[in-house]
């Protein structure tokens, strides 16, 4: 039993090709999602700073997303580990969340929850394995933060609020997973699809000229050649 699961789990962690590829399109999106987050932290504290009344939440706030966006990008930028630069984003979010879930009632701060970690979800190809221990382990941090800290309409919106950020975590993590089996199994197909292909070519070669094999690929016909001053040889090799 347990062999068989650890054989599903396994199949998350695909081969290093296919990882390796998973994870440089990770990086460009986590990126993206660093730039907008320094991008925003340091405007709402320009912003703030010269008296915009819209801006009520403190300086501390709008300055997280100003420090980790910028301290995120300098990791994607470097030689940091697979998992770190995205593992850094989660958590990240979820300091921001939880310190968010201090200053607004939680039931705001949970819309803000759902919003990220969709948006995490559609713009990357995250590991489940990984991502549903991040998740786990915020939860576990929340449920603790819920019962030892006196958030804004904590005595209001606490259950229902465990509740529907626990089903929501069960959506999302079911959604990695599967979106993650749709990933690995279309670079499966393409590799066999590419594997076919070579082995076509391979045959073709053993009939036709390289030079009309590249004309064929490329163009899809061939081009006539005239030769001037031909000769033809007709031979015959007896008891070959």
């Amino acid at each position: 039993m347990l062999k068989k699961f650890l054989g599903k789990i396994k199949f998350y962690f695909p081969a290093k090709e296919i990882s390796d590829d998973i994870h440089k399109k990770n990086r460009e999106s986590v990126i993206r999602i660093f730039i907008f987050s320094f991008v925003f932290g340091t405007l709402c504290l320009l912003l703030k700073f010269l008296g915009m009344p819209v801006l009520t939440l403190n300086y501390f706030y709008y300055g997280s997303y100003a420090f980790f966006g910028i301290t995120g990008i300098i990791l994607c930028k470097t030689k940091s580990g697979k998992y770190t630069p995205t593992v850094f984003c989660l958590l990240c979010f979820f300091f921001i969340f939880l310190y968010y879930s201090t200053l607004v009632p939680f039931t705001k701060a949970l819309v803000y929850f759902i919003g990220f970690i969709v948006a995490i979800e559609i713009l990357t190809n995250l590991n489940p394995v990984i991502f549903t221990i991040c998740v786990l382990f915020f939860e576990i941090i929340v449920l603790i933060f819920l019962l030892y800290s006196k958030l804004p309409g904590k005595e209001q919106f606490e259950i229902n609020s465990v509740t529907n950020i626990i089903l929501l975590s069960v959506i999302v993590i079911y959604i990695s997973f599967w979106k993650r089996r749709i990933v690995i199994n279309k670079y499966v197909i393409e590799k066999k699809i590419d594997e076919e292909k070579k082995k076509s070519e391979e045959l073709l070669l053993n009939v036709l000229p390289r030079d009309i094999m590249e004309q064929l690929r490329s163009k899809g016909s061939v081009e006539p050649e005239a030769y001037e001053n031909t000769s033809v040889l007709f031979c015959q090799i007896v008891n070959y």
